[in-house]
């Protein structure tokens, strides 16, 4: 498995700046564990615009093995995930009595459903939070249960964070493979705008991670459904 770890980086723009009674999350290491390419670079790059350090782990497998060698201050699990989703990959954690064993797990899920709502604290996650998700929703979320477990947030510094740029992709798309990007007025680009904060390369790397990814999810997630496997068929939605 491979382990990334981004360190807060200085720079002119960031999507959401906190307010001066707003604390950052310098010294806040945080796990995004989350098998969608640009899913993991939106979250990432919010995190680290507050001041946290991120590592990634790109399925519930990856995140078990990492956990068992890196202790964190708090998880960004992904529900539906190939090799071990996010339900199977809490109970792991939490019963390895390792160093993350009883750090805030916060789910992203996509669903509404009551049934997911249950089912993410019966396996000992904390919380969830719905995507696609506001920078402040999640924010509020992660410190509500940082102060919660540790009390940390109360001891880091309450100036907002340094503006940062986007950490270097761990995932880069080859040039010979990018694809012309239309930005224009039929696309709505309001939300990618608002994270990216005025950076034109973070909206164009996302776009073209977009572009190159959904042609071959659609082409799957078509074959699942005339096979009629209705598992990955959830999965890929």
């Amino acid at each position: 498995f491979q382990l990334a770890s981004q360190e807060p980086l200085p720079a002119d723009e960031h999507p959401v700046e906190l307010t001066e009674d707003q604390p950052s999350l310098h010294g806040i290491h945080i796990l995004i564990v989350e098998d969608i390419l640009m899913n993991r670079k939106v979250v990432a790059r919010m995190l680290e615009g507050w001041g946290g350090q991120t590592s990634i782990a790109k399925d519930g497998l990856e995140a078990v093995k990492i956990c068992e060698e890196q202790a964190f201050d708090l998880i960004l699990m992904d529900i539906q995930m190939p090799n071990l989703d996010g339900y199977d990959a809490t109970r792991r954690i939490r019963k390895d009595n390792g160093p993350n064993a009883d750090i805030p797990i916060i789910a992203l899920t996509a669903s509404t459903r009551a049934r997911v709502r249950d089912q993410v604290l019966e396996v000992g996650m904390n919380a969830y939070v719905l995507k696609p998700f506001e920078p402040k929703e999640l924010y509020r979320v992660i410190q509500q249960h940082l102060l919660a477990a540790t009390q940390s947030l109360k001891e880091v510094a309450t100036t907002p964070p340094p503006r940062i740029a986007p950490a270097p992709s761990p995932d880069p798309i080859p040039e010979e493979e990018a694809p012309e990007i239309p930005l224009n007025d039929e696309v709505d680009m309001s939300y990618l705008r608002t994270l990216g904060g005025g950076d034109e390369e973070f909206i164009k790397e996302m776009v073209e991670i977009f572009l190159n990814q959904t042609p071959g999810e659609l082409e799957s997630l078509e074959t699942h459904v005339q096979e009629q496997d209705w598992e990955q068929v959830k999965q890929g939605a």
